[in-house]
């Protein structure tokens, strides 16, 4: 059975650290402190601050100055600056997991149900710092429980903060593992400092499961969110409420549908809808297609995607069902 727990605790490892890049903190705010003091009103819709709401929302807040930092960027697939930051820290760490799986090892575990300790593992960044991970998987019925801590932990020029701790399921008759069944994740005070120059602090729960269908979260994912993020260029903080993104990931695309409540400190909040599912290609940092559309205080506004460099706004007012405003813009100007 030694086999089995090796991929059982690449499964840990590689769960934790892919459930981490969307995962983030509750509304309330977790064991970091944060908690958000910003306008809880919904948010007044206009021509003027709805660009900037629903790309904030699709980013997951403002990326601050990181917009200047796209020219350097080497990783072109998730790390361009205004995609969602969770994505951008998915490549991340699943450039971490390809590492801290290679070697991994636990004990012998009995062909009887037993619970196998994950003796704590230290892995080194190729840029500096350590990553650490540690808990129980029970071979028989799938369950596992595990922590894992970063430490200045670099790869590839982005450096993780914090720890998490994960619980869920995965499938013990596949030796897959990407044959996870569902995961609940509670992150503490991640700080990520990301290869394209966004920075931001996290805190607070998220839960993955399979989109429909489909027995893993491999590629077909549904994630909920509820998450605090702050902001490490401008200190505000931000919030996510029953945030929850469905997304398919292939070579060629990743496909994106987002519901759920945007919290922004200054303006209050918008319930998210994607009229049209929301399309990016991997060297893109902009979608190419689809639409996202944001509902406040009696006002709701469409931002889409005509190209990858070009998209419309269209705003409702009084959400009559009229359309008020109608303009076109550069991405790169947002």
């Amino acid at each position: 059975m030694r086999t089995t727990a090796v991929n059982c605790a690449r499964v840990i490892s590689a769960l934790c650290l892919f459930a981490l890049v969307s995962a983030c903190g509750d509304g309330g705010g977790g064991s970091s402190g944060l908690s958000y003091t910003g306008s809880t009103a919904p948010a007044s819709l206009t021509s003027t601050n709805s660009t900037t709401l629903l790309s904030d929302a699709y980013a997951g807040g403002n990326a601050g100055n990181a917009i200047g930092s796209i020219a350097s960027l080497t990783n072109t697939s998730y790390h361009a600056p205004r995609r969602p930051r969770s994505l951008a820290l998915s490549e991340t760490l699943v450039n971490f997991v390809r590492l801290s799986t290679a070697g991994a090892t636990v004990g012998t575990a009995s062909t009887a149900a037993a619970v196998n300790t994950i003796p704590t593992n230290t892995m080194d960044g190729n840029c500096g710092g350590t990553a650490t991970v540690s808990g129980n998987y029970d071979d028989v019925s799938g369950a596992i429980s595990m922590t894992a801590n970063f430490n200045a932990y670099c790869q590839d020029n982005t450096t993780l903060d914090g720890t998490i701790a994960a619980s869920g399921n995965i499938d013990t008759s596949s030796s897959s593992s990407s044959s996870i069944s569902n995961m609940a994740i509670t992150v503490s005070n991640l700080t990520a400092n990301m290869a394209s120059g966004d920075s931001f602090t996290a805190d607070g729960t998220l839960n993955i499961v399979p989109q429909s269908g489909y027995s893993s979260i491999a590629t077909n994912s549904v994630i909920t969110i509820n998450m605090l993020l702050e902001d490490s260029t401008t200190s505000k903080l931000y919030k996510l409420a029953n945030y929850q993104i469905s997304q398919t990931v292939t070579s060629t695309y990743n496909d994106i549908d987002i519901t759920g409540r945007y919290y922004d400190p200054d303006e209050g909040y918008i319930d998210l809808s994607t009229p049209a599912t929301i399309q990016v290609m991997p060297s893109d940092q902009w979608p190419s297609s689809g639409s996202l559309k944001g509902t406040g205080n009696s006002s709701s506004a469409t931002i889409t995607a005509l190209d990858n460099t070009t998209y419309q706004l269209d705003v409702d007012t009084d959400n009559n069902g009229t359309v008020n405003y109608t303009t076109t813009g550069l991405w790169s100007a947002l």
